[in-house]
């Protein structure tokens, strides 16, 4: 616990167009904690993690990304995880800014192992500029001045673990679905299933695969990736959106 780690990842990958509201981030597996909230302290440590991401650098309103994690583990027990999340997305006119706080609790079992439950509460705001490119200036459907709405964002999800070597989550986001119709938007539920496992070759190599299912109940859609830590210090992997992209990574 008094160990620190800050982890800073420049991300660029594509946001693919289907309906899913959430942002999606090539290497989601430093990002679990903004889809459910039971991660929550899963690393038993504060780990801080800021990431931002710019699609299409150098195109006029080319969308970005901005997010930050703070994840911390409390209680005598060591039994109380803490999250919060912040992030922005400028897509165009739109501007998408979240806020969640994110409590969970994990009960130790015999083997070692984890079951974590958590909630997140937190505000979903959307706005909309007025630099519109026009085709016709006097169509009264075009909004003359900035719009912006607001409602409660509210998250459950559960997660088994076992530090250092597998993780198991189940959760959900938007459940309170609101309805923000002056800026054209109907939040709805995402679901997502993630799972990941961390196997040592030797002393020296562990390998970290990973997937994630995610659904908004309308579309569907897979990420896998999969990577290798070399003296847990270095490491490089791939990673795949089924039927979208495929990126190579590495860090330090």
């Amino acid at each position: 616990m008094k160990r620190i780690l800050i982890s800073v990842f420049f991300v660029t990958c594509s946001l693919v167009g289907f309906a899913q509201q959430d942002p999606q981030f090539t290497m989601w597996q430093f990002d679990r904690l903004s889809v459910n909230p039971a991660m929550s302290g899963i690393d038993r440590m504060h780990c801080i993690t800021a990431i931002h991401r710019d699609q299409w650098d150098g195109l006029a309103k080319d969308p970005k990304t901005y997010l930050f994690n703070y994840s911390g583990m409390f209680g005598e027990k060591q039994n109380i995880g803490f999250g919060s999340t912040v992030y922005s997305e400028v897509l165009g006119q739109q501007q998408n800014t979240v806020i969640r706080f994110s409590p969970s609790y994990h009960l130790a079992l015999s083997d070692g192992s984890f079951f974590a439950a958590g909630a997140s509460i937190g505000f979903y705001q959307a706005k909309l500029g007025t630099n519109w490119v026009f085709i016709d200036a006097g169509d009264p459907t075009i909004p003359s001045n900035t719009r912006s709405q607001g409602g409660a964002d509210i998250g459950l999800g559960v997660n088994f673990y076992k530090p250092g070597k597998y993780y198991v989550g189940l959760s959900s986001t938007h459940l309170a679905g609101p309805n923000l119709d002056d800026v054209g938007i109907q939040m709805v539920r995402h679901y997502y299933v993630m799972g990941g496992y961390e196997a040592s070759v030797n002393s020296d190599i562990t390998v970290r695969p990973n997937v994630m299912f995610k659904t908004d109940a309308t579309s569907r859609q897979i990420d896998l990736n999969a990577d290798v830590l070399f003296k847990k210090m270095v490491w490089g992997g791939l990673a795949y959106r089924l039927g979208d992209a495929i990126a190579p990574y590495v860090g330090f």
